[in-house]
């Protein structure tokens, strides 16, 4: 953190680029911003609601190629992806309002914290 005469800057040696991305995503209007939590979509990078992949999400806690894999696979029956923070979700209504789905979420408190729901 460096004095100025306004005020004070802050600053990473590691990361310069954090502290002017984390304005240029604060500046963002609100009805632009995504719906979730303003912190987690700056740590995920998510600017006007950005669609993300489970791979793209989860890779660095499971092998991406795997999720990957799996996700091309409900894609190619039809089925809708949909991101929340945390969670993909693989989504397909059947006739009858039957639904199926296939969710990969994060839960930080579990020993293990990828979850596959189907």
């Amino acid at each position: 953190m460096r004095r100025k005469q306004d005020g004070y800057v802050l600053t990473h040696e590691k990361y310069k680029k954090l502290f002017p991305a984390w304005k240029l995503h604060s500046s963002i209007p609100a009805d632009n911003r995504t719906k979730h939590n303003r912190m987690t979509a700056f740590l995920h990078g998510s600017f006007n609601g950005k669609q993300y992949s489970a791979a793209e999400l989860f890779s660095r806690v499971s092998r991406a190629q795997d999720i990957e894999e799996l996700e091309n696979y409900f894609i190619a029956k039809g089925y809708h992806c949909e991101y929340n923070e945390w969670q993909v979700t693989y989504e397909k209504e059947y006739p009858k309002k039957q639904k199926a789905l296939m969710r990969v979420q994060y839960d930080w408190r579990r020993q293990n914290p990828l979850l596959f729901v189907f």
